[in-house]
């Protein structure tokens, strides 16, 4: 992911605590096992954050085509 996409999507997920430690994870490349300890989520949360990142991260790519 590039820094600027990052950035883009922690804008978006301002009060999303949850979403933003996940970005966090995703971007240390932290697995979702070890996501999911660190954080204290289950399965279903966890899956909801990541989803909302993964949101996040398809509008960016959607404004900046070919980048």
């Amino acid at each position: 992911m590039g820094a600027e996409a990052v950035e883009f999507a922690r804008g978006l997920l301002a009060e999303d605590f949850d979403g933003i430690r996940v970005l966090n994870g995703m971007v240390a490349d932290i697995s979702p096992k070890d996501m999911r300890q660190a954080f204290n989520l289950d399965a279903r949360a966890f899956n909801a954050a990541r989803q909302r990142v993964t949101n996040r991260l398809k509008i960016w790519a959607e404004r900046h085509p070919g980048y």
